[in-house]
């Protein structure tokens, strides 16, 4: 029941129109906690608008797309597909937002939300979460937490919530099931999708496994990916991990998108009816492409 709520709260703040001022967030520096090989995951933390002393309330995690760096606006507002931090502010949520690992100031090497290492990055936000006085738990080391994000925001809502089950919903907006099939299927490179990625994604301080940098050369060259970038992908899921969900999820897809068309949406809604999770989906005209 909480977990349906959260997901109800998450969309209705993604689409609400308010006229009241938003209550700054407390000042916040960025923030560093250690992984669980050592690395350094470098993230913010906004309390919800108006909490008193001694008050707490749910959170919710917001990743951002390849490359990109955690949003550090306390009062950023919503887009048409996925609610802003000030928004879920308001409506009465704590948020977090992180510079997934590979992406500068965080540390390591990006590992395309590897469960083994982005997945388990996100359980050690969780646990810093479940150790703030502002947050809501629901037994101890168990926050009351959700996650929205899209593209990579979305992509690790998967890998996380196939190995930690504290978290109590998820909204996944235009993520994808496998890079296999997304990115390579029938053997064939998306040479224009993953070349803009690694021009996005290529900024100063930002680091990858020498198995993206590879894939992103024998993209140039237009050729088939190597066993070794093969094996890459298919280990950096989500599919193999999605059998281990059992937050409530709402899958959020874009009709026109062509770098995780609605097939990698269908592939995962499918996967995860299997399993019995409470689960939606709903389409809109957008995602990776022009409307």
């Amino acid at each position: 029941m909480k977990s349906n709520l959260l997901v109800r709260r998450a969309m209705a703040a993604a689409s609400a129109v308010c006229l009241c001022a938003i209550v700054p967030a407390h000042a916040q520096d960025l923030n560093t906690i250690t992984s669980f090989d050592g690395t350094a995951i470098t993230f913010y933390w906004f309390p919800a608008v108006g909490l008193a002393d001694g008050q707490t309330a749910p959170t919710v995690l917001q990743g951002p797309g390849f490359g990109g760096q955690a949003q550090s606006n306390p009062d950023a507002p919503s887009s048409a597909s996925m609610p802003g931090v000030g928004d879920l502010r308001r409506a009465g949520y704590n948020v977090l937002t992180w510079n997934p690992r590979g992406i500068s100031p965080s540390g390591g090497q990006a590992q395309l939300n590897n469960p083994d290492y982005e997945g388990r990055d996100v359980m050690a936000l969780i646990d810093w979460v479940a150790d703030r006085p502002e947050a809501q738990l629901d037994a101890p080391e168990d926050p009351r937490v959700g996650m929205t994000g899209g593209s990579y925001g979305g992509g690790i809502q998967f890998s996380t919530a196939g190995i930690d089950q504290r978290l109590d919903a998820i909204v996944p907006v235009i993520a994808w099931n496998s890079l296999q099939t997304s990115l390579y299927n029938a053997q064939t490179i998306k040479t224009a999708w993953v070349n803009a990625l690694m021009v996005g994604a290529t900024r100063p301080g930002n680091t990858f496994s020498p198995s993206i940098l590879a894939g992103r050369e024998q993209a140039r060259k237009g050729t088939t990916f190597s066993p070794r970038v093969v094996n890459f992908a298919e280990a950096a899921g989500p599919d193999r991990v999605l059998a281990g969900i059992t937050a409530p999820t709402l899958i959020l897809q874009g009709t026109i998108d062509n770098l995780f068309p609605p097939s990698e949406a269908i592939a995962n809604y499918e996967a995860l009816r299997a399993t019995g999770v409470p689960l939606k989906m709903m389409w809109f005209c957008g995602g990776h492409g022009v409307c």
